[in-house]
């Protein structure tokens, strides 16, 4: 286990909000105390260090370590067991509502694999990435409807890094009628390399793992799987508008942690996304999306979008 920590002094978010919840009389007089918290909080990262996820839990320790002063965060590396190994030390502490839980939809995607269900508490999703079809850049597909027909005159072969990477492919085979292939990587840096070294024909990425490619001249972005157009052209703009989904990164509670917790933190989270630190440095730094949806929006999306979606890819054959 690694383990990092994150104590930053001082400064509230917005005055006087988060420090002093005090509830309302109850039935017998008396003021009942919401949920603050107090000590140490754990933010645990589904991974190893170094990743997306990692940057994630680090700037929310950071931010909220400046609001809830004297409140420790501690971020938490819990990679193996395709997610449970997470989870099940999430859900395994004593502590439930002062433990908090980083988690795309990938990741999510590996817990079901493995659980096919989700024991957690979704307390915020916090940013969206879009998804991005890649090639390099000497690849001599300068557009989407080049790539579309050589792709429709053989088989390519696409880098992908997890199964959402390869629901990808298998959509755009659905949707445009292609016979791509998919090879497997642990994670994003070798399909970048293997369409530098000429192996791969493309690659899907998130921004964040593409930009330093394409600023270099080296990549080339063909299409996002986004619905709307971004500074690329999105499937959906190019007439495929089948081919519009993104990725999610949320926040967790164990499935055990109380109502008062999940709704504090839900509060406090929606404050620290409205913070300058937050936008320029976190979300416009790594070319994500600030969609913030609170406690209740979140719960509603996974159930009605995200985990229908990720158990459709569960049963799906991948290319």
């Amino acid at each position: 286990m690694v383990t990092k920590k994150a104590c930053i002094p001082a400064m509230l978010l917005t005055g006087f909000l988060l420090i002093c919840v005090i509830g309302t009389l109850g039935a017998g007089g008396i003021a009942e105390k919401k949920f603050v918290p107090d000590g140490t909080v754990e933010i645990v990262v589904p991974a190893d260090s170094g990743g997306a996820s990692d940057l994630l839990a680090h700037i929310i320790a950071s931010l909220l370590g400046q609001s809830l002063h004297p409140v420790e965060f501690k971020v938490v590396f819990k990679p193996g067991g395709s997610g449970t190994a997470a989870l099940a030390y999430v859900n395994g502490r004593k502590d439930a509502d002062q433990t908090l839980l980083v988690a795309n939809t990938s990741q999510i995607l590996a817990i079901l694999e493995e659980r096919k269900n989700l024991p957690l508490t979704p307390i915020a999703r916090l940013a969206t990435d879009p998804i991005l079809l890649v090639v390099p850049a000497d690849s001599g597909y300068s557009d989407l409807a080049m790539f579309v027909n050589s792709a429709s005159a053989e088989e390519l072969l696409v880098g992908t890094a997890d199964a959402f990477d390869r629901y990808c492919v298998a959509r755009m085979n659905s949707e445009i009628g292609l016979t791509l292939r998919t090879i497997y990587f642990n994670s994003a840096l070798p399909v970048i390399n293997g369409m530098l070294e000429g192996s791969l024909d493309a690659g899907i990425l998130n921004p964040s793992e593409a930009m330093e490619g394409v600023a270099a001249g080296k990549l080339r972005i063909l299409a996002a799987f986004s619905e709307t157009d971004l500074p690329v052209l999105s499937f959906a703009g190019l007439g495929y508008g089948e081919l519009a989904f993104q990725l999610s990164r949320y926040l967790f509670g164990p499935q055990g942690m109380h109502d008062e917790a999940r709704l504090f933190w839900s509060e406090a989270l929606s404050i620290m996304t409205q913070r300058r630190e937050w936008e320029s440095g976190y979300l416009e730094q790594n070319h994500l999306h600030g969609e913030y949806l609170d406690s209740t929006m979140a719960r509603s999306y996974l159930e009605t979008e995200e985990l229908p979606r990720l158990h459709s890819i569960l049963d799906m054959d991948a290319p």
